[in-house]
């Protein structure tokens, strides 16, 4: 607030670290945050995981739905690993600010 003082947001909900990845896409001269050392970990554990499915082949084209998928899959992977780091379990709730 204007007067210094910190009042919690309405809704809650888990930084994904979305500023991180940016950073590390500019810095690591890449074109898309999937390209970073912090995606394609994930994204080649999932194509090892996936038998009889084709190689993830990085395009973004319209009919790219593999390509997709396996993004997505990738986002949910950072996404869940950031909550259980911040201690936020399936059967949990979690109030930082109460």
């Amino acid at each position: 607030e204007a007067d210094g003082k910190v009042t919690g947001l309405r809704k809650q909900h888990v930084d994904t670290g979305m500023g991180l990845e940016r950073v590390a896409a500019l810095l690591q001269g890449v074109p898309t945050n999937y390209d970073t050392d912090l995606f394609q970990p994930l994204i080649a554990a999932i194509q090892k995981n996936s038998k009889g499915v084709l190689a993830y082949s990085g395009s973004y084209n319209a009919d790219a739905a593999l390509d997709q998928a396996y993004r997505r899959l990738a986002d949910h992977a950072r996404m869940i690993s950031v909550c259980l780091a911040d201690g936020v379990f399936p059967s949990t709730r979690y109030y930082p600010y109460k």
